[in-house]
């Protein structure tokens, strides 16, 4: 594919590599979340948002004690991308993405394909430079109100009935991947 720059207007499609466990917690929630706001929600669930209270225990607000509790699992040069940002494919579904998450996960890994506006891209630290294949950092959380498809690896197929229950109300398309990264269409059970 030629590598293309994307226009300032253009709307682009971002994908997202998960494992299912990942998935199902990021169709609840509404976004992806960086590894450091996905601990920030974990320490609010467990508190039931009573951050005071949290502050009590352990001396410092959620953002504080996730960014404590994260600093030693990334070289500073992780940081930023690793660390506080979601990591996508511009423009390109890509096995990797799934494949890596699959490894992690006994039950399968996803693509999650997002329609960004050329407002997100334009923020990020790249601008509209991006290319596609190329990958971007988008800070903190990505929103999935325009998920328009969910590319599954042969592993999470067994369980896409779980996974269109808890991706309904994006109303996606639903594709299979394959390691030799040929992409067809998914016939639904309904």
């Amino acid at each position: 594919m030629e590598r293309r720059i994307i226009r300032p207007e253009e709307n682009v499609m971002v994908y997202h590599g998960t494992s299912l466990d990942c998935a199902l917690g990021i169709a609840r929630d509404g976004a992806i979340l960086s590894p450091l706001e996905q601990l920030v929600m974990a320490f609010k669930r467990i508190s039931k948002g009573n951050e005071e209270a949290f502050i009590r225990r352990f001396g410092h607000n959620f953002r504080e004690y996730a960014e404590i509790s994260e600093r030693d699992k990334y070289g500073e040069h992780e940081w930023d991308h690793r660390a506080k940002s979601v990591s996508v494919v511009i423009g390109i579904p890509d096995y990797r993405c799934a494949g890596h998450a699959e490894k992690k996960s006994l039950s399968g890994g996803l693509i999650l394909g997002v329609e960004a506006h050329s407002n997100i891209l334009r923020n990020l630290p790249q601008g509209l430079h991006l290319t596609y294949g190329d990958i971007a950092y988008i800070p903190d959380k990505l929103g999935i109100s325009t998920l328009k498809e969910v590319i599954l690896t042969e592993k999470a197929r067994e369980f896409l009935v779980h996974i269109q229950k808890a991706f309904e109300r994006y109303n996606p398309s639903y594709f299979l991947i394959s390691r030799d990264f040929a992409i067809e269409p998914l016939h639904l059970v309904n």
